[in-house]
């Protein structure tokens, strides 16, 4: 899995929230991945990966505000 560095955790958590309806979707075998409307975190868990797979975690967020994001 590739992770976000922590400096780039805190950015994306002061500037975002998960969206309304966030459809939240994974491809990690048995995860469990729990999302609320207007929250600032989501979990993942119960992911079971071979050595060397992946899977990937996905969230709609918003931003408070307009802008140029990168």
């Amino acid at each position: 899995m590739k992770w976000m560095t922590p400096t780039l955790v805190a950015l994306a958590s002061a500037l975002t929230t998960l969206a309304a309806a966030p459809a939240a979707s994974t491809t990690c075998a048995g995860a469990t991945l729990a999302s609320t409307g207007g929250a600032d975190s989501f979990s993942l868990s119960g992911a079971s990966l071979a050595p060397g797979a992946s899977c990937t975690a996905t969230v709609t967020v918003a931003v408070a505000g307009a802008g140029t994001f990168h």
